[in-house]
């Protein structure tokens, strides 16, 4: 299996290193830092699809019950959708789980609670990156689609901060996670 550290993500994603497959799929005058901000937003798009795809599966202590089950069905499918909505972006460079080597928090399973509060803080740094990758994407298609996924990545988060037993209207606003700051945090789940 290929693996990408967080130093080669942000190698294949900005300065001149990416290398898109076909012109037609990078929209006229996309620039290095907007293919970045589409890598990265990709890249945490297959931690939170493998992430669901494990809880779904999970063992005895984590199982989710029916309801939460069918709301996990629904985080993933939409998770697919934005992948599959920016990855034509990148052509072949899109990233995929081959890619990677998946480190999720040893306790995030062991149970239901535990798993919900994982998926809450992952989706509020999905929100976070979305954020930002909008905020500085200089296309404004791109851009667009990049703003269509925070808002539903918002939904994910009040969906998920009701499945831990919190409000589902979080207080406060979310807060924007820079390339950088979204690479090293990504660091500790992608290898």
């Amino acid at each position: 299996m290929h693996t990408i550290s967080r130093r080669a993500l942000l190698a294949r994603a900005g300065a001149g290193a990416v290398a898109l497959a076909g012109a037609a799929a990078q929209p006229a005058g996309a620039a290095e830092l907007d293919l970045a901000n589409v890598r990265l937003v990709c890249s945490s798009k297959r931690l939170a699809i493998t992430w669901y795809t494990r809880w779904i599966d999970a063992g005895a202590a984590a199982r989710p019950d029916v309801s939460t089950r069918k709301v996990l069905i629904e985080l993933r499918k939409q998770e697919q959708a934005h992948y599959a909505l920016l990855a034509p972006l990148l052509g072949g460079t899109a990233p995929t789980d081959g890619d990677f080597e998946y480190t999720l928090p040893k306790g995030a399973l062991r149970s239901s609670v535990a798993a919900a509060g994982f998926s809450l803080a992952l989706e509020n740094l999905l929100l976070g990156i979305a954020i930002a990758a909008s905020a500085t994407t200089q296309d404004a298609g791109i851009s667009e689609s990049l703003a269509r996924v925070a808002a539903s990545d918002a939904q994910h988060v009040s969906a998920l901060s009701s499945l831990a037993g919190g409000s589902p209207i979080p207080s406060g606003l979310a807060r924007p996670i820079s390339l950088e700051d979204a690479s090293n945090q990504l660091d500790q789940f992608l290898s």
